[in-house]
């Protein structure tokens, strides 16, 4: 196996592993703020600061206006949609079954 693909295994193993950890975190976070909606648009406010941080400190260049406009309408929204569904779901079936359980489950 090539040495980078070594890493790319790594690290698809460290980002699974931090799905139950994360999973733990807002579901705290959804007890604190009385349920999941605020608790996620927290998140993705947090998370948004993150990658424009990251994207701006990588310098990593802009799409051009071509590149933006071949992609489909679809995939503008449901990645984001199904996003905030599958988080609004672990936020609210975490504290009942435990994050583990909760991501473990088919």
């Amino acid at each position: 196996m090539k040495t980078l693909s070594w890493y790319y295994a790594v690290g698809a193993f460290l980002a699974g592993a931090l799905i139950p950890i994360q999973t733990g975190y807002n579901a705290q976070l959804s007890g604190a703020m009385n349920g999941p909606m605020i608790s996620q648009l927290a998140v993705y406010v947090v998370g948004l600061i993150a990658i424009f941080a990251t994207t701006v400190a990588l310098r990593v260049p802009l799409p051009t206006s071509d590149q933006v406009a071949s992609a489909p309408i679809a995939t503008w929204f449901a990645g984001g949609i199904l996003s905030a569904l599958y988080l609004v779901a672990l936020i609210t079936i975490a504290p009942r079954l435990g994050a583990s359980t909760t991501v473990a489950s088919p």
